[in-house]
């Protein structure tokens, strides 16, 4: 519950408003987008996964999102849908990174973690460079 509002309705607007705000480097909103969203993206992709893989894949989300919301123009027709969205590429690529052939990805995994953790608490208009292409 945000501001006294409930249902999908209001979440997907409170979405897109918070994405608006994380891709002008808002940090706050980042936070508010991870306290509105984690609970329904790690129950969204739980099911296909085991729960370290389903929490990997929910901080991945996040991170995603603070990447890649400056420079893609997919979330404006709907922000709510859009992390559903990369939830769902994320999950479909841990579950083929399951297989033994894919143990490097363990370590990105751990990138992503603490990636997601320095951007909760690093104060607004600090955004680090975005690696690579997007």
């Amino acid at each position: 519950m945000i501001g006294g509002q409930v249902g999908p309705i209001s979440v997907a607007a409170t979405c897109y408003r918070l994405v608006r705000k994380i891709a002008d480097g808002d940090r706050a909103a980042l936070a508010g987008l991870y306290r509105l969203m984690v609970h329904e993206i790690l129950a969204h992709v739980r099911p296909g996964l085991d729960g370290v893989a389903a929490v990997r894949v929910t901080r991945a989300v996040f991170v995603e999102v603070w990447l890649l919301a400056p420079v893609s123009q997919r979330w404006h027709a709907d922000a709510r849908a859009w992390l559903f969205a990369i939830a769902d590429r994320r999950a479909g690529e841990q579950a083929r990174a399951a297989s033994p052939r894919m143990a490097p990805v363990a370590v990105y995994d751990q990138h992503l973690s603490s990636e997601l953790n320095d951007l909760l608490r690093q104060p607004d208009g600090c955004r680090p460079a975005a690696a690579g292409p997007q």
